[in-house]
């Protein structure tokens, strides 16, 4: 096997893993959000991260393809494809970040509308994470 098709079948691992990796957590973590406030629950925490892996989802999935590609051809075409994908990478990291606030504030808007309030906010990693707790209805005033 040559050195060429080892990279690219190294490349198209770690794309794979990475990107079963990160739809795994995306979708636990939007589910789980979802079914404490659905649910009722005195607490629902949006994490920031949820958008910057929505961002990066594709291009990890784009990854892997590309390394599979890159494997078994080669050719100006696949250099471009590569170029390409490294481009949507450097471009993403900020619509990730970005990304990260505008869901916050979505949910945290979206949630006040069912009697939710921010009450804490952590840091897990790199994304802030709002806690939002459920406020009891204020009573009608007379």
């Amino acid at each position: 096997m040559t050195r060429r098709r080892r990279a690219g079948l190294a490349m198209a691992g770690i794309g794979g893993v990475l990107t079963l990796l990160c739809g795994w957590l995306l979708i636990d973590s939007v589910a789980t959000s979802l079914a404490a406030w659905r649910g009722g629950a005195a607490e629902v925490r949006v994490g920031g991260g949820d958008a910057a892996m929505a961002v990066a989802l594709p291009i990890l999935l784009a990854l892997a393809i590309w390394g599979m590609l890159a494997a078994f051809h080669d050719g100006p075409f696949v250099t471009r494809i590569g170029n390409a994908i490294a481009v949507v990478a450097i471009v993403a990291v900020p619509v990730g970040i970005a990304g990260s606030w505008a869901v916050r504030n979505w949910a945290e808007h979206a949630l006040a509308t069912s009697g939710y309030a921010r009450c804490d906010t952590e840091r897990t990693g790199r994304f802030l994470t709002i806690v939002l707790c459920r406020h009891p209805a204020a009573p009608a005033r007379s």
